[in-house]
């Protein structure tokens, strides 16, 4: 079988994207993937921070003057196909990347598939131009990668027939067992020894939702006093976010931690009693995709309240691995985090199936169905 090109303008060392596509590469057999990928701006370097045994073409994808952009992609792609003998392509966004491979396979034999996340989407959809081009794409692509169901029903409201997507969900990063040692240090120098922890990690963005849990705990402190809530995640909310804290009877009880390294999220993990985000949808079309935060969460052995939004669902089993409440409602989040905190042995049940959900979600799953799409398509 050949080779199959991924061409993405995200790879780690940052962007969850990104760390979805380094997932999927890493679960394929290496002589099938090579990875194309736009060079990284991150102060580390990208070859120290994985060792893979695939190939990575780390070099520009885009003109980095003039418009459009994306027309110096043809050519570079044109070239290096010729060069590779490639003539089976993954489309990491579909704009820009996908008018290129668009255009290209109208003058060379191509098989080509887009990923779809959501937002890459939705937002495009708001210009007739953008809207149409990317009905091109589609159309012309011989398949088209869903990172959820949401993103599939997407999808089909722009006339892609459903034969013609495949839903291929992130795979969480299943955590390594906590360090025994930091999880002691964090609980002796917040004094969590009889304080249940609740916890939200995510960027600080007004999708998230961070407000509607802050906005919670002024009731939820009546019954449970002693809860403390701890935010993980750095982002433009921040300030906004700390200004409303600070309104709280008890806000010294709310903690925002910033951005942490694996190992301290994984100790905030142990300590937490609840994993807690509960975005919305925004009016320009952002929305949340699967939320694979909650399958790590899961994982981890703890319940989950989520809202229902986008994708939401499909990470949670409402009443099996954690609860949902609708977008932006204080009143039902309040119920559901008293609920869980009232009934340890429904937590506890509810932890354990979510671990159980977060291993079904592996990026080996992910990877057979793009060589079985491939595969298919080569016959």
């Amino acid at each position: 079988m050949g080779k199959i090109l991924l061409l993405t303008l995200e790879y780690p060392p940052s962007g969850g994207v990104g760390r979805m596509y380094r997932e999927l590469a890493r679960a394929m057999p290496p002589e099938r993937i090579v990875v194309w990928a736009a060079p990284s701006t991150a102060e580390i370097s990208p070859d120290a921070f994985y060792t893979d045994n695939y190939t990575i073409r780390r070099s520009p994808l885009l003109s980095s003057w003039g418009w459009p952009r994306w027309l110096v992609t043809i050519f570079r792609l044109d070239a290096y196909l010729e060069q590779q003998g490639i003539d089976q392509i993954i489309v990491g966004q579909v704009l820009p990347l996908g008018t290129a491979v668009w255009l290209l396979s109208l003058v060379r034999p191509l098989h080509y598939a887009v990923f779809v996340h959501g937002l890459d989407v939705l937002k495009p959809m708001k210009s007739k131009r953008k809207k149409w081009l990317i009905k091109k794409i589609f159309h012309r692509a011989n398949g088209i990668f869903a990172a959820n169901k949401f993103v599939a029903g997407l999808i089909k409201e722009l006339d892609v027939p459903s034969a013609k997507i495949t839903v291929i969900y992130p795979s969480p990063a299943l955590s390594k067992f906590p360090n025994a040692a930091l999880v002691k240090r964090l609980g002796d120098e917040f004094d969590l020894a009889k304080a249940p922890v609740l916890l939200t990690i995510s960027r600080l963005v007004e999708r998230k939702g961070h407000d509607v849990v802050l906005r919670a705990l002024e009731i939820v402190w009546r019954e449970v006093p002693d809860l403390r809530y701890f935010i993980i995640g750095d982002g433009p909310m921040r300030a906004r976010l700390k200004i409303l804290k600070n309104t709280l009877s008890r806000h010294e009880q709310v903690k925002f931690l910033g951005a942490l390294d694996d190992d301290e999220t994984t100790a905030w993990l142990s300590l937490a009693a609840i994993f807690i985000m509960t975005p919305r949808t925004l009016p320009n079309g952002d929305v949340e995709g699967l939320g694979i935060v909650y399958l790590e969460a899961g994982y981890a052995g703890k319940p989950v309240i989520g809202s229902y939004s986008g994708g939401v669902s499909e990470a949670i089993v409402d009443g099996e691995t954690g609860l949902l409440v609708p977008e932006n409602d204080i009143k039902a989040t309040t119920a559901a985090i008293l609920k869980l905190l009232h009934d340890p042995a429904l937590a506890a049940r509810m932890g354990a199936a979510g671990r159980k959900r977060a291993l079904g979600f592996s990026a080996r799953s992910g990877a057979s169905k793009i060589l079985e799409f491939f595969n298919h398509q080569t016959r």
